[in-house]
């Protein structure tokens, strides 16, 4: 992606952020001092970052493996093929520092929503030239077991539970309405040289609008104004 395209996805999750600042659970785990990973949330649900999802549960990697994600739908299935599969998985040992600062694998499973929860997700965030090391496994299959661990994990859609912030971050994904307020935000987290006034410019030659930020205090309009 080009240099718009990057700061584009930057903006989207500094929406999701503002997003979520909002929702009473997440204002009760700032005022309590919780770290709250935005990046890795925003990662887990579906926003284009440099972040890396895990989990701490064998099964759960299992599944990912042994089941195909289908964009369309929006959704995992299982295998309808009777034949032998090969499956990999990635496996590796890192360190969670006490150092808010140094952590680089952060426990989303632990912040205030279901979905990474249940999926006991960590988040790998890493620099642009750093390496990560870990163990490649391969292993065979068949659709029966695919069809098992399928059970097992979405019967009542267990592992993608569909918590209060599926469907908005779905909208902020697919929106071309960005507020200033989110703008200013991804220049300071993120960084960029240009000024906010360059970026406006720049996304409404690329179609994008802007909209002021205390319209989107409301989750009902919130919802409403990211349908248009």
């Amino acid at each position: 992606m080009n240099e718009f395209d990057v700061f584009v996805e930057k903006i989207k999750i500094a929406e999701f952020e503002l997003m979520i600042r909002d929702m009473p659970i997440v204002k009760y785990f700032n005022d309590e001092h919780y770290i709250i990973d935005y990046l890795g949330l925003a990662q887990h649900y579906g926003l284009k970052t440099d972040v890396l999802d895990f989990t701490s549960d064998l099964d759960i990697a299992l599944f990912f493996a042994m089941c195909d994600y289908d964009k369309t739908k929006n959704c995992y299935t299982q295998k309808t093929i009777d034949k032998e599969y090969i499956g990999y998985l990635y496996a590796t040992s890192l360190f969670v520092y006490s150092d808010p600062e140094n952590i680089k694998l952060k426990p989303i499973g632990l912040q205030p929503f279901k979905r990474p929860g249940r999926q006991k997700g960590f988040a790998l965030h890493m620099t642009k030239d750093e390496n990560l090391s870990a163990y490649l496994y391969s292993f065979s299959y068949t659709k029966k077991d695919s069809e098992l661990y399928y059970k097992k994990y979405m019967e009542n859609n267990y592992l993608l539970a569909d918590d209060d912030i599926v469907d908005r971050t779905t909208l902020i994904n697919n929106s071309k309405y960005f507020t200033t307020k989110a703008i200013s935000l991804a220049r300071r987290k993120y960084g960029n040289n240009h000024s906010s006034n360059w970026w406006i410019k720049q996304l409404k030659i690329n179609g994008f609008k802007m909209v002021n930020y205390k319209k989107l205090l409301s989750n009902h309009f919130f919802l409403f104004y990211f349908m248009i």
